[in-house]
C-alpha cells in the first residue's frame, strides 16, 4: 500500500497530507510524519530530516517534485495537474525547493495534534 510521509510539524504539510487523504476516494494511500517511529523504521536517515515529502508506491521512493506528480496518480479529481510533469524535473525539483524552504516561515508549525474525521484517522500510521 502506498505511504506518503510527510512533516508532521508543518501547516502546510499537514494540509496537503489531509487535502490527499480526502481526495484520495480509493483508500489506497496511507500517512506516517517523517518524525514518526514508523518513518524511522522505514527511511534512510538523511530522508528524515530532508524538507521533501516522501511517497513509496510499490517499493519505489519518490522525493520532491516527482514525490508530488506520483501521489497526483491516485487522486483522479487532480489527476490533471500532471500535464506539468513536462516542467523539467530540475526545474520543478527548484520550485519545490523554494516552497519547502519557506514553509514553516509562510505557514508556520503546528503544535497540537489535528482531530482527523471518521474515515481517514486509521489511513494514519500511528507510531
Amino acid at each position: 500500500m502506498p505511504v506518503l510521509f510527510f512533516d508532521g510539524e508543518c501547516v502546510l504539510c499537514n494540509g496537503v497530507a489531509r487535502r490527499v487523504a480526502e481526495s484520495n476516494p480509493s483508500g489506497n494511500i496511507r500517512f506516517a510524519s517523517l518524525q514518526g517511529a514508523y518513518a524511522g523504521r522505514t527511511l534512510k536517515k538523511d530522508l528524515l530530516t530532508a524538507e521533501t515529502l516522501v511517497f513509496i508506491d510499490t517499493d519505489r521512493l519518490f522525493t520532491r517534485s516527482e514525490a508530488v506528480f506520483e501521489v497526483l496518480r491516485h487522486l483522479p479529481a487532480w489527476r490533471w495537474l500532471r500535464v506539468f510533469r513536462f516542467i523539467p524535473r530540475g526545474l520543478a525539483d527548484k520550485l519545490y525547493d523554494f516552497v519547502a524552504a519557506r514553509r514553516i516561515r509562510w505557514f508556520g508549525r503546528q503544535t497540537d495534534c489535528r482531530i482527523l474525521p471518521p474515515g481517514l484517522k486509521e489511513r494514519f500510521i500511528a507510531d
